[in-house]
């Protein structure tokens, strides 16, 4: 895997949020994330681009599907229509068949059902950067 994965984990649940990005740092040294809240503050963070390197951008957005305000599948249209095609994960405990149908129909890169324990988020990580090495290919 290359190095450095930079990951914008966005979750209204604070708790998920942190944990999430906790959990993934900790499971491989190569993810660096940054987390907000809303889809807005995502989006701002997207715009704005801050994250541990300036000469690169976020190269993978995970993103909770029930959030106030904007829902993950309307976060996702609002990332593409500024032209970041990067992969997009919906991780998300509000789930059933037909969000997943809708997701992948609207062209998110996976859907992670968020669970009870450690797995979730082994299963997250190697999604996250098959993704993101699948997608680095593709751009070379």
């Amino acid at each position: 895997m290359s190095p450095g994965i930079y990951v914008l984990c966005i979750d209204d649940d604070p708790h998920y949020r942190e944990l999430t990005a906790t959990v993934l740092e900790r499971r491989d040294d190569d993810l660096v994330v940054t987390t907000a809240e809303t889809g807005r503050e995502g989006l701002a963070i997207v715009d704005g681009e801050p994250d541990p390197d300036p000469d690169r951008g976020i190269d993978c957005v995970v993103s909770d599907y029930d959030m106030p305000g904007m829902d993950g599948l309307e976060l996702f249209g609002a990332i593409r229509s500024r032209d970041l095609d990067v992969p997009f994960i919906l991780f998300t405990g509000a789930g059933s068949a037909e969000i997943a149908d809708e997701a992948i129909s609207a062209g998110v890169t996976d859907y992670v059902r968020k669970g009870t324990g450690a797995d979730q988020y082994a299963e997250l990580a190697a999604r996250i950067e098959t993704a993101v090495e699948s997608d680095r290919e593709d751009k070379r």
